[in-house]
C-alpha cells in the first residue's frame, strides 16, 4: 500500500499540480480563474473513475513587481478535502505560487508546499544575474549548511515560519531560457504550434534540471479544433522517460487548458475543467489510452 500511496502522490503532483494551467496566450492582461476536478482509475478504485480532489488556478490582471522586476504571478490549489474517500487514502492540500517573466515566461521564483501526514515547503529561486537556479528547503532546525545567497533574505521575509530554517539543497547552472512546470505550459500556450512538429524545452524541477520533449499533435472533439500535447521528461542520454503527460487546449487565441491526462502503473489520473460552459462539455469528453500504459496497468504486480 505505501507504494501505491507514494506513486499517487507523484504522479498527482508531478503530473497535476505542477502542469496544470497557463495564462491566455493573447489577453495577458486579462484575470483567470480555472477550476479542475482530478480524478482516479485503477487498483485503488476497483477500475472505476473515482474524483479525488478539486484544483484551483488564480491569475492576477494586474502584474507585480519582483526585486523591481515587473512579474505575473498565479497561484495554484489543490485540495481533496471534498472527497471522503480520498482523504481516507491519502489526504492532501498543496498550493503552488509562481512567478514568471511576462514577456517571454521565463521562471523568476516559486513557493511550493505540501500538507499530507507531514508538511513540506520550499522556495525555487532563478538568479537570472548570477545564471543559477536553486532550491530552498525548510526544515526543522538543524547544522548549518552552506549558507544562503544574500538575495534571498527579502524573498524569505513573511513566509519563512518561526523556527523554520531555510536550507540550500540544490543548485544548478541556469541556461538562458529556463522554466518551472507552470511557466513551461505558460511558454506553450503562447507560442506558434503546429501539427507534427516536436519542441524541446528545459526545466528546472528543484531536484534536476530537465529537459522536456513536447509533441504537438492536432485534434477534433466537440465540433471545435484542439492541441494536443504529449510532455514526456528526456534521461541524461536523451532517451524519452515511460512517463508522460497529455494536455488537451483550444486551437483558438485562448488555448484553454481543458483536460490533462496520464497512465501509471497503478492506474490513470484525469485533471478536467469544469464550470466553463462548452469548453468544459468538451473536456469530459476526451479520452485517450495508449497500449503500454494499459498493459502495464493490467499486468501490475507481475
Amino acid at each position: 500500500m505505501g507504494g501505491i500511496k507514494s506513486g499517487i502522490k507523484t504522479a498527482l503532483l508531478g503530473t497535476f499540480c505542477f502542469w496544470l494551467f497557463g495564462n491566455s496566450a493573447l489577453a495577458v492582461e486579462q484575470a483567470e480563474l480555472w477550476r479542475y476536478q482530478i480524478s482516479y482509475q485503477g487498483i485503488l478504485s476497483g477500475f472505476m473513475p473515482m474524483a479525488i480532489a478539486d484544483a484551483e488556478l488564480r491569475l492576477p490582471a494586474q502584474p507585480q513587481l519582483l526585486n523591481g522586476r515587473p512579474v505575473r504571478t498565479a497561484l495554484l490549489q489543490v485540495s481533496t478535502a471534498a472527497y471522503g474517500k480520498a482523504e481516507l487514502i491519502y489526504p492532501l492540500r498543496y498550493r503552488y505560487q509562481s512567478w514568471f517573466d511576462p514577456q517571454v515566461q521565463d521562471a523568476l521564483l516559486v513557493k511550493e508546499e505540501l500538507t499530507t501526514d507531514q508538511r513540506q515547503r520550499e522556495l525555487l529561486w532563478f538568479d537570472r544575474q548570477g545564471r543559477q537556479a536553486v532550491r530552498i528547503e525548510m526544515s526543522e532546525p538543524e547544522p548549518a549548511g552552506e549558507p544562503l545567497p544574500l538575495q534571498l533574505d527579502d524573498l524569505l521575509e513573511g513566509w519563512q515560519a518561526d523556527g523554520e530554517q531555510a536550507v540550500l539543497s540544490n543548485r544548478v547552472d541556469l541556461q538562458a531560457a529556463t522554466y518551472d512546470y507552470y511557466s513551461l505550459l505558460q511558454r506553450l500556450r503562447r507560442v506558434e504550434l503546429t501539427a507534427g512538429e516536436v519542441l524541446e524545452l528545459p526545466v528546472f524541477t528543484g531536484k534536476a534540471l530537465k529537459r522536456y520533449r513536447v509533441e504537438v499533435a492536432s485534434e477534433v472533439a466537440g465540433g471545435g479544433n484542439l492541441w494536443r500535447l504529449r510532455l514526456t521528461s528526456l534521461e541524461a542520454d536523451g532517451r524519452p522517460s515511460d512517463k508522460f503527460l497529455l494536455v488537451w487546449l483550444t486551437a483558438d487565441e485562448r488555448r484553454i487548458p481543458l483536460r490533462f491526462h496520464a497512465e501509471r502503473p497503478f492506474g490513470s489520473l484525469d485533471a478536467v475543467l469544469v464550470g466553463e460552459g462548452g469548453e468544459s462539455q468538451i473536456a469530459a469528453g476526451l479520452s485517450y489510452h495508449e497500449t503500454e500504459g494499459i498493459g502495464d496497468l493490467l499486468n501490475w504486480g507481475d
